[in-house]
């Protein structure tokens, strides 16, 4: 009769640290998804900004509007951007579950960054009567556009760099550069 209390003793005890074992795993999987979705949140936005910007000039709504080169589309660009962030969001919320409040709190200043970054770069309904006509759409973008991207891009950065510093902390792993780039040895 002891030896099967012990025996169950055992059991309950591995069971208890295999299932704490996966909730960690489980964690640490949901803070790469939002590290990482924000990040490609990040890269899809500087591709935006730097598409807008070449195509802001005067003659591209004649080119278009000639035929001498497609509009960009805005829901091939976006839609990846949109699916990033619920993945985002729902990885989010596994962490309200499972984490501490300093974590949730880091977490939540990430998605919001990301939400920002999406809001900056996304694109303005078509005005005018020529472009309601025709369907003609230029995203107008100059350099404070572009500076208003960056700032947000810089903001996330941050908040990925906190999130990613405190997990660092946590899983006890030394403090690194994580904006530290190949040395140009050129």
């Amino acid at each position: 009769m002891l030896t099967a209390i012990a025996s169950l003793g055992v059991v309950w005890f591995q069971e208890r640290r295999r299932g704490e074992a996966s909730s960690k795993a489980d964690l640490v999987q949901a803070i790469e998804t939002v590290l990482g979705k924000s990040m490609a949140i990040t890269q899809r936005a500087q591709v935006w900004s730097t598409l807008a910007k070449t195509y802001s000039g005067t003659g591209d709504q004649f080119a278009v509007l000639l035929h001498a080169r497609e509009p960009i589309n805005f829901q091939t660009l976006f839609e990846p951007m949109i699916v990033d962030q619920e993945e985002m969001s729902r990885a989010a919320a596994r962490i309200w579950l499972e984490s501490d409040q300093v974590i949730v709190a880091i977490a939540n200043g990430v998605v919001l960054a990301a939400a920002e970054v999406a809001s900056v770069v996304m694109p303005t309904p078509p005005t005018g009567r020529l472009a309601r006509k025709f369907g003609l759409h230029v995203q107008r973008w100059d350099d404070a556009d572009v500076e208003k991207v960056e700032q947000a891009m810089k903001r996330l950065g941050l908040a990925r760099k906190a999130l990613a510093d405190r997990q660092r902390t946590i899983l006890r792993q030394p403090d690194i550069d994580l904006f530290a780039l190949p040395d140009d040895e050129t």
